[in-house]
């Protein structure tokens, strides 16, 4: 990692990681389609092909007030699709990519799901992501059989959960998904495990490394800042990432201190993660408004990763 650099938050460090960020040209068509942006990618090796999904949604933005603040209308995040990318495997440029239409699908007030995250079974391509029933229950998660071919995803089915976790992560190799630090859920929709109160949430899949698991996670701090760019936009809200280890039986055993990629945006949310080489492929997306997908050498996580004993030592206040 490179040094603590200061926090927008005052008072507040949280480490730049010190990540290779590739440089990929994503069609055109993704960003010039108006109201439309392209962001939080997943990513899965399907017999020696690498595919990317995106999410990829309509914003509707009226204007900004006289503090700044967003003026959001009622369709924003109202329209959404599923983009699904080949990317080549030596260099991770777009050989070819799609919008997947949607098989069988009913009973949701969204036209996709949200945030899909890719897993594999059985040579099969599956994502997993979030569904809003149409008589506004709680987040549910559906799963999705992905044709890559055909540039089809079928709805096989809707999980919903005892309690509410929009983040479900995929675990590599096995039936199961990450559903908080102390919980898993299986196929059918049933969370095992103590309830979780705190604030960490999933990001990425689970890959299988050293004698368990890991994946990037996150968790939002809640003051205020500023954005200063081009697209100057304030937020509530500001996610940071950590490293996650997990035992054999899917529990967390350690974290890495909260650190970002870059300081383009107030979120980064990883949603993607695979290996590539001796190296493992990140895909996160930044400001729900774009993507990126960068490398990192797996020996420098080892290093900072600390026992998991009290989930108070690794988050940034939240105070306002």
């Amino acid at each position: 990692m490179k040094p603590a650099t200061p926090h927008p938050f005052e008072g507040d460090t949280v480490d730049v990681y010190g990540a290779e960020h590739c440089d990929i040209r994503w069609p055109d068509e993704w960003k010039t389609r108006e109201g439309w942006r392209p962001y939080n990618p997943s990513l899965a090796w399907v017999n020696g092909r690498l595919f990317c999904s995106i999410r990829y949604s309509f914003f509707a933005f009226p204007g900004i007030d006289t503090t700044g603040q967003v003026l959001v209308s009622s369709n924003y995040y109202g329209r959404s699709e599923t983009l699904l990318a080949e990317l080549d495997p030596d260099t991770l440029q777009v050989v070819d990519w799609r919008r997947l239409e949607y098989l069988n699908w009913s009973g949701s007030r969204n036209t996709a799901l949200e945030d899909v995250r890719l897993y594999v079974v059985d040579g099969t391509l599956y994502g997993i992501g979030v569904y809003l029933p149409l008589d506004d229950a709680p987040y549910a998660q559906a799963v999705i059989r992905i044709d890559p071919a055909a540039s089809t995803a079928t709805l096989v089915d809707v999980l919903p959960a005892r309690r509410v976790e929009k983040n479900w992560s995929p675990v590599e190799g096995r039936s199961e998904f990450i559903y908080s630090p102390t919980e898993t859920v299986d196929y059918t929709g049933t969370v095992a495990g103590d309830p979780y109160k705190g604030a960490i949430h999933g990001g990425t899949q689970l890959i299988e490394f050293e004698d368990g698991y890991l994946s990037l996670v996150h968790h939002m701090a809640t003051r205020r800042y500023q954005r200063d760019s081009a697209r100057r936009r304030r937020h509530g809200r500001h996610y940071v990432h950590h490293w996650a280890k997990w035992s054999k039986d899917l529990r967390l055993t350690h974290l890495t201190d909260p650190f970002v990629f870059q300081w383009e945006s107030a979120i980064e949310f990883a949603s993607g993660m695979v290996r590539h080489g001796d190296r493992l492929l990140v895909g996160y997306g930044w400001g729900d408004y774009d993507l990126t997908l960068t490398t990192i050498d797996p020996a420098t996580i080892t290093p900072k990763l600390k026992r998991f004993t009290n989930e108070r030592e690794f988050l940034i206040s939240s105070r306002q």
